[in-house]
Protein backbone atom coordinates (compact mmCIF):
# COMPACT_ATOMS: atom_id res chain seq x y z
CA UNK A 1 0.00 0.00 0.00
CA UNK A 2 1.51 3.14 -1.15
CA UNK A 3 2.18 6.24 1.40
CA UNK A 4 -0.73 8.22 -0.32
CA UNK A 5 -3.33 5.36 0.43
CA UNK A 6 -2.29 4.68 3.88
CA UNK A 7 -2.83 8.40 4.40
CA UNK A 8 -6.24 8.14 3.12
CA UNK A 9 -7.47 5.15 4.75
CA UNK A 10 -6.67 6.88 8.26
CA UNK A 11 -9.92 8.22 8.42
CA UNK A 12 -10.31 7.08 11.88
CA UNK A 13 -7.26 9.20 12.85
CA UNK A 14 -8.52 11.71 11.07
CA UNK A 15 -11.12 12.43 13.63
CA UNK A 16 -9.35 11.69 16.50
CA UNK A 17 -6.38 14.42 14.71
CA UNK A 18 -9.63 17.11 14.19
CA UNK A 19 -11.00 16.47 17.69
CA UNK A 20 -7.20 16.98 18.92
CA UNK A 21 -7.47 20.48 17.16
CA UNK A 22 -10.99 20.91 18.80
CA UNK A 23 -9.36 20.92 21.97
CA UNK A 24 -6.45 22.99 21.33
CA UNK A 25 -8.87 25.68 20.33
CA UNK A 26 -11.02 25.54 22.97
CA UNK A 27 -14.01 23.77 22.24
CA UNK A 28 -15.61 22.32 18.59
CA UNK A 29 -17.45 25.48 18.67
CA UNK A 30 -14.23 27.47 18.56
CA UNK A 31 -12.25 25.32 15.55
CA UNK A 32 -15.75 25.50 13.75
CA UNK A 33 -15.78 29.39 13.68
CA UNK A 34 -12.53 29.61 12.79
CA UNK A 35 -13.09 27.17 10.02
CA UNK A 36 -16.56 28.79 8.84
CA UNK A 37 -18.57 25.52 8.96
CA UNK A 38 -21.07 24.18 11.45
CA UNK A 39 -20.40 22.83 14.32
CA UNK A 40 -22.22 19.64 13.63
CA UNK A 41 -20.07 18.85 10.33
CA UNK A 42 -16.88 18.98 12.89
CA UNK A 43 -18.66 16.67 15.12
CA UNK A 44 -19.45 14.61 12.06
CA UNK A 45 -15.91 14.51 11.42
CA UNK A 46 -14.67 13.57 14.81
CA UNK A 47 -17.11 10.82 14.87
CA UNK A 48 -16.20 9.16 11.76
CA UNK A 49 -19.76 10.09 9.77
CA UNK A 50 -18.22 12.11 7.06
CA UNK A 51 -14.76 12.73 5.64
CA UNK A 52 -13.74 16.21 4.50
CA UNK A 53 -13.21 17.03 1.32
CA UNK A 54 -9.95 18.31 0.30
CA UNK A 55 -11.03 22.11 0.72
CA UNK A 56 -13.03 21.68 3.79
CA UNK A 57 -9.58 19.60 5.30
CA UNK A 58 -7.38 22.10 4.30
CA UNK A 59 -9.47 25.00 5.88
CA UNK A 60 -9.21 22.82 9.48
CA UNK A 61 -5.68 22.39 8.97
CA UNK A 62 -5.04 26.18 8.65
CA UNK A 63 -7.94 26.86 11.48
CA UNK A 64 -5.67 25.00 14.05
CA UNK A 65 -2.92 26.05 13.05
CA UNK A 66 -0.99 22.87 11.30
CA UNK A 67 -0.38 21.47 8.19
CA UNK A 68 -2.55 19.11 5.75
CA UNK A 69 -0.27 16.55 5.95
CA UNK A 70 -0.72 16.38 9.44
CA UNK A 71 -4.29 16.33 9.59
CA UNK A 72 -4.54 13.75 6.84
CA UNK A 73 -2.00 11.36 8.10
CA UNK A 74 -0.74 12.41 11.66
CA UNK A 75 3.07 12.16 10.92
CA UNK A 76 6.52 14.35 10.99
CA UNK A 77 9.37 14.00 9.28
CA UNK A 78 11.24 10.76 8.90
CA UNK A 79 7.37 9.40 9.44
CA UNK A 80 7.36 9.16 12.88
CA UNK A 81 3.82 9.94 14.75
CA UNK A 82 3.43 13.53 14.92
CA UNK A 83 2.38 15.38 18.41
CA UNK A 84 1.11 18.52 20.08
CA UNK A 85 4.47 19.63 21.57
CA UNK A 86 4.54 22.83 23.65
CA UNK A 87 0.97 23.93 21.73
CA UNK A 88 2.53 23.25 17.95
CA UNK A 89 2.41 20.02 15.84
CA UNK A 90 5.37 18.79 13.88
CA UNK A 91 4.70 19.50 10.35
CA UNK A 92 5.52 16.03 7.80
CA UNK A 93 7.19 16.57 4.60
CA UNK A 94 4.45 14.14 2.78
CA UNK A 95 4.64 15.09 -0.61
CA UNK A 96 1.00 15.43 -2.18
CA UNK A 97 -0.44 17.08 -5.56
CA UNK A 98 -2.55 18.82 -4.05
CA UNK A 99 -3.85 19.97 -7.92
CA UNK A 100 -4.34 16.35 -8.52
CA UNK A 101 -5.71 15.37 -5.85
CA UNK A 102 -8.09 18.62 -6.39
CA UNK A 103 -9.12 17.00 -9.73
CA UNK A 104 -9.44 13.52 -8.04
CA UNK A 105 -11.82 14.15 -5.58
CA UNK A 106 -14.13 16.55 -7.97
CA UNK A 107 -14.06 13.84 -10.45
CA UNK A 108 -15.36 11.22 -7.63
CA UNK A 109 -17.53 13.31 -6.04
CA UNK A 110 -19.19 14.60 -9.13
CA UNK A 111 -19.59 10.73 -10.93
CA UNK A 112 -20.81 9.27 -8.11
CA UNK A 113 -23.65 12.11 -8.20
CA UNK A 114 -24.17 12.21 -11.62
CA UNK A 115 -24.57 8.48 -11.50
CA UNK A 116 -26.73 8.81 -8.16
CA UNK A 117 -24.95 6.22 -6.45
CA UNK A 118 -23.40 6.48 -2.67
CA UNK A 119 -20.04 5.25 -1.08
CA UNK A 120 -19.05 4.69 2.23
CA UNK A 121 -15.80 6.84 3.17
CA UNK A 122 -14.01 4.09 3.29
CA UNK A 123 -14.70 2.92 -0.04
CA UNK A 124 -14.74 6.55 -1.49
CA UNK A 125 -10.97 6.94 -0.19
CA UNK A 126 -9.84 3.64 -1.83
CA UNK A 127 -10.85 4.65 -5.23
CA UNK A 128 -9.54 7.91 -4.59
CA UNK A 129 -6.81 6.71 -4.10
CA UNK A 130 -6.28 4.69 -6.44
CA UNK A 131 -7.25 7.16 -9.58
CA UNK A 132 -4.58 9.58 -8.28
CA UNK A 133 -2.14 6.48 -8.51
CA UNK A 134 -2.99 5.71 -11.83
CA UNK A 135 -2.42 9.61 -12.59
CA UNK A 136 0.27 10.56 -10.58
CA UNK A 137 2.97 9.70 -13.08
CA UNK A 138 1.60 11.59 -15.80
CA UNK A 139 -0.70 14.33 -13.66
CA UNK A 140 -1.26 16.78 -17.04
CA UNK A 141 -3.57 13.02 -17.86
CA UNK A 142 -6.22 14.28 -15.30
CA UNK A 143 -9.20 15.65 -16.10
CA UNK A 144 -11.92 15.78 -14.16
CA UNK A 145 -14.29 14.58 -17.43
CA UNK A 146 -12.19 12.05 -17.57
CA UNK A 147 -12.39 10.81 -13.87
CA UNK A 148 -16.15 11.62 -13.71
CA UNK A 149 -16.59 9.03 -16.82
CA UNK A 150 -14.47 6.42 -14.91
CA UNK A 151 -16.63 6.66 -12.12
CA UNK A 152 -19.94 6.71 -13.80
CA UNK A 153 -18.99 3.85 -15.70
CA UNK A 154 -18.03 1.34 -12.49
CA UNK A 155 -20.72 2.67 -10.33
Amino acid sequence: MSRFQEAVFDAIGLGTRIEQLAQRAGAVETLAKRAGISRAVVYNYIAGKSVPSLERALVLARAGGVSIEWLATGEEIGGKDATFAGGAVRKSAAAVNTGLLRVVLQGVEEGLALARRTMSPKKRAELVARLYEQYSDDPKRAEVGKVIALVRAAA
